[in-house]
């Protein structure tokens, strides 16, 4: 039976015998032997070993010297040089620093990257809107037609209406939003280090011990510390361990002969010799003899020897992690960023007094130069117009026309057929267009569910963010920077989805605000100056970026925080693996499109949130004041005929009501105007 271990050193084997522990090469396999005098086996190709000796007077371990690790340390140094500039493929350091360092920066750079794509994202979509607002000679020609426009909103309807080179710059500042989304986020990624390490052990009253302790090279490690940092097959900080003991405890006089095989049988492959040291920081190898019997005549069974561990040194890695940036990427990036800039510059300097940019812009021109074709119109709203389209009742000019429409408005949730009435409708009824668009948001969480679904197995997948360990089954696996460019834009591929989704939120947001505007025309409380994009008089601007700020200040903030939310869920993941002669290790280096179940609950939680709370603002319900527009120009046209003698309507403050009350017999007249108007009669009809 082996004695039980002491602190103090063992009276030591006769000179006969040499100990001869490798503690472990982790790229080829650990390997223990025990050697007798003058005798000397081979090592096998690329394994390095130390000598655990034993000696009359003194137990001391031949250990490797600090020129040992000199190949190692030169070859890192050779490795920062190359770091200056672009390499072949095409990418460079941003940060080079330990892993939390790179972690905090990879985690800042991308916040502002996500901050420039959101206010970028926003201004294009609001240069896209501008664009696609109709001008006054265009809304007379589809109103002469009996077609109409699109007002405030960004719509898919004006594009077949507008002038082709305006059609033209919206697709393609569109598009260029693509590449935008793909490669923002890709052109920085956080490459992580991962070393193999080789395991040694030396005597604490060894005079290597005393040159170990004295160089900066080395750092001390508590046996809790260094089990923590070397718990793995691999490890950041350190390119290599050594283990500082102070006693050895013999369990055998006759010393077995353990070779390759036996090692193998017993310990397995790539080992953690963190986890064979006890609670006491014993090695110990009494759990040996129960996996292989002790066999007298082959000499095979339990080590010579327990060793107690007092601390030990981790050699400073020079391979570091990092961020790193993208040429091919970034010259993507500053290109569509240039080619935005000067569209949306090219829309500051035009001239956009005859856009129709938001409701109060239509109302302003109608109200300066009221249109014949809506003449008469002025209880029309927005349901009428597109289930009677084909009507031409609606969109007559005479009596008999305008009463025959009135008598045949059997629409839901429309004027009563006996004249005016005001209702009780959800602001969401309004939007049309934008209604579908929350079909996309849906399908956009359906998928990235079902991804996550098929893809996140294991725990490894549940750290935060880019400190997740979790990979998606796709794209391809090697370290090479064509395969790791190929998967950060892989990995970006979400960011087009939620933009998409943005563009959809903020179009159906911007619709909300500007019904909720358009009704308040029509409140009996006070009057309302329009809100226009050039003012004039007593005429209001209109709010940057079209939305009011308790709308697009919170819009912006949720964008950038689900789109930086997005980039911790999906992202790139690269792990070079470098050997313990400080070479890169190809074969075990990785790159793949990484992926975090934990960020994507909370990305989920807060776009489903955010989404949840657009509906809840439009489901509210609000009694209507005047003919509700939606957007329509036919309807803001119609509720713009103030009396013929009003002199610049438009310039002052406005209210919607009755200003004649008998136009034409039985008939009274309800406009916009900047006089004193009454609220129209429940029943009562007006043209």
């Amino acid at each position: 039976m082996a004695s039980k271990p002491s602190r103090e050193l063992t009276t030591p084997p006769p000179p006969s015998l040499v100990y001869e522990v490798q503690l472990s090469d982790i790229g080829p396999d650990p390997r223990y032997r025990l050697l007798h005098d003058n005798e000397f086996e081979p090592d096998l190709p690329g394994q390095r070993h130390q000598y655990l000796q034993a000696s009359t007077h003194s137990l001391q371990c031949s250990s490797p010297s600090p020129s040992d690790y000199q190949p190692l340390l030169e070859n890192g140094t050779g490795i920062s040089t190359t770091y200056d500039g672009y390499s072949e493929g095409g990418v460079a350091d941003l940060v080079r620093g330990d892993a939390a360092t790179v972690l905090r920066w990879n985690i800042a750079i991308h916040v502002f990257i996500n901050i420039l794509s959101s206010i970028l994202l926003a201004a294009s979509n609001y240069t896209m809107q501008v664009l696609g607002s109709p001008t006054r000679k265009e809304i007379d020609n589809a109103h002469q037609r009996g077609d109409w426009l699109a007002v405030g909103v960004l719509s898919m309807r004006n594009w077949k209406r507008i002038a082709r080179k305006r059609a033209f710059l919206i697709l393609i500042l569109g598009l260029s939003s693509v590449p935008l989304q793909l490669f923002y986020n890709a052109a920085s990624f956080k490459i992580v280090v991962r070393n193999r390490y080789p395991q040694r052990a030396i005597s604490l009253n060894s005079t290597e011990y005393t040159r170990l302790a004295t160089n900066t090279s080395y750092v001390n490690l508590t046996n809790a510390q260094w089990k923590s940092e070397f718990s793995g097959l691999y490890t950041s900080a350190y390119a290599g361990l050594i283990l500082i003991f102070d006693s050895v405890n013999e369990t055998r006089s006759t010393p077995p002969t353990m070779d390759t095989h036996w090692f193998d049988t017993v310990y397995g492959q790539n080992y953690i010799l963190a986890s064979q040291i006890n609670a006491s920081d014993w090695l110990t190898y009494q759990n040996w003899s129960s996996n292989y019997a002790y066999d007298e005549q082959l000499g095979r069974g339990n080590p010579p020897a327990s060793v107690h561990m007092t601390h030990a040194f981790g050699v400073r890695s020079p391979a570091e992690s990092g961020v790193q940036l993208s040429l091919h990427y970034m010259l993507v990036v500053i290109s569509v960023n240039l080619f935005k800039l000067l569209v949306m510059l090219s829309v500051l300097i035009t001239d956009r007094s005859n856009y129709m940019v938001t409701l109060g812009d239509a109302a302003a021109s109608f109200l300066s130069h009221p249109d014949p074709a809506t003449a008469g119109k002025c209880l029309v709203e927005d349901e009428e117009i597109w289930n009677q389209m084909a009507s031409a009742a609606v969109f007559t000019n005479d009596r008999a026309g305008r009463e025959t429409g009135m008598k045949h408005r059997q629409l839901h949730n429309t004027v009563d057929p006996g004249g005016w009435c005001t209702r009780k409708l959800a602001y969401y009824t309004l939007i049309r267009d934008e209604q579908a668009l929350f079909i996309i948001v849906t399908l956009f969480i359906f998928a990235l569910v079902v991804l996550l679904y098929i893809s996140f197995t294991g725990g490894r997948a549940w750290s935060w963010g880019t400190s997740s360990e979790g990979v998606l089954s796709f794209g391809s696996m090697k370290s090479s920077a064509t395969a790791t460019i190929f998967n950060a834009w892989l990995s970006n591929m979400p960011q087009l989805l939620l933009s998409f989704c943005y563009m959809s939120i903020n179009s159906f947001c911007t619709a909300l605000a500007g019904a909720q505007e358009w009704n308040g025309l029509g409140s009996m409380d006070a009057r309302k100056s329009l809100r226009v994009s050039e003012p004039r008089g007593q005429q209001r601007g209109t709010y940057f970026l079209q939305l009011p700020y308790r709308w697009g200040v919170p819009l912006i903030v949720a964008s950038t925080t689900l789109h930086w939310l997005l980039s911790q869920t999906f992202f790139m993941i690269r792990v070079d693996v470098y050997k313990d002669s400080g070479l890169v290790d190809v074969a075990s280096s990785r790159s793949a499109c990484g992926g975090s179940a934990s960020s994507f609950i909370v990305f989920f939680a807060l776009f489903l949130g955010l989404c949840s709370t657009v509906r809840c603002l439009a489901s509210r319900k609000f009694v209507t004041s005047l003919p509700q527009a939606a957007s329509n120009s036919l309807i803001v046209s119609a509720a713009c005929h103030p009396p013929r003698d009003e002199v610049d309507p438009h310039l002052k403050a406005v209210q919607w009501g009755v200003v004649q009350e008998d136009v034409v017999e039985g008939f009274g007249h309800c406009s916009l105007s900047s006089r004193p108007v009454t609220s129209p009669k429940e029943g009562k009809p007006y043209c």
